[in-house]
């Protein structure tokens, strides 16, 4: 799976883009350096093929996060950075 993420840092949206080779239900969360899961997001079922979503992290404190994507048998951590 190929993602990318902006921008990064990032203070009020995240735009996560990311491509899939069949339909999948998609899930996003956002892990803290502790790694206590500080949010969560289905994303739902996406199509197959290039897919952008919007996340809000604008209730996030400033500091670097893992954004963790995953759906059926693939997961991607990539670290993100939230300023405000």
């Amino acid at each position: 799976m190929q993602i990318s993420v902006f921008p990064n840092p990032a203070s009020e949206n995240l735009n996560i883009n990311f491509f899939t080779v069949k339909e999948e239900k998609v899930f996003v969360q956002v892990v803290n350096t502790l790694g206590q899961t500080i949010m969560s997001v289905d994303l739902g079922v996406v199509v197959s093929g290039n897919n952008t979503k919007d996340l809000n992290v604008e209730e996030l404190s400033r500091g670097i996060y893992c954004l963790k994507i995953s759906g059926n048998g693939f997961q991607r951590n990539l670290p993100i950075v939230i300023e405000k």
